[in-house]
């Protein structure tokens, strides 16, 4: 005798349970992109959907000098012009690119959460007029949560970053795609 099981997954809201079902890519292990423009990122069991702004541009809020420690703050660069490196556990955050240790990631796309009014089928209906769902920078610029996808200057991969800002927008939550949480404060 057979008896069927049916797992249950956790609720993920209805734009993200709709993204589950329709044609997407996978972008990485925990980014996945839909036809709607619709992206899914995070941890299974903590993912959120973000929908595309209609400029690839970090919001106003997010911009600045963040640190790990206030001490670092003072070993970097104050200017909204931050030099192509900067010191370990300080990233200055512009409109058009993150520089970090590493170098500088120049944004090729950004993303804030979906609104809470959007349903399953705006997706769908978006996707039936074979278009694609972009919400208005200026209506969004005081987003506290963002998902950017960032390119390095020299030849490489993309890579999406969350951005969550708390605290008063004094300090920022940073986490790549797939990798652990970083949290910066903002340098005064």
């Amino acid at each position: 005798m057979f008896t069927n099981k049916v797992k249950r997954l956790p609720v993920l809201g209805p734009v993200v349970a709709l993204l589950a079902m329709s044609p997407a890519h996978a972008v990485s292990s925990s980014v996945t992109v839909d036809e709607s423009g619709i992206v899914v990122a995070g941890a299974w069991g903590a993912r959120k959907a973000y929908a595309p702004l209609d400029v690839s541009r970090i919001l106003p809020g997010f911009l600045g000098a963040w640190a790990l420690r206030p001490e670092i703050c003072g070993e970097g660069p104050r200017s909204a012009s931050f030099p192509d490196r900067t010191p370990n556990g300080f990233v200055g955050i512009a409109a058009d690119r993150v520089s970090t240790k590493s170098g500088p990631l120049v944004v090729v796309a950004a993303y804030v959460r979906t609104p809470e009014t959007m349903t399953p089928r705006d997706a769908e209906a978006a996707l039936a007029e074979k278009r694609k769902i972009v919400l208005s920078s200026e209506r969004e610029r005081n987003a506290a949560e963002m998902l950017v996808e960032l390119r390095p200057l020299r030849p490489g991969e993309s890579h999406f970053y969350q951005l969550i800002l708390s605290d008063e927008k004094k300090t920022l939550h940073l986490e790549e795609a797939g990798r652990e949480r970083v949290t910066l404060k903002l340098c005064e």
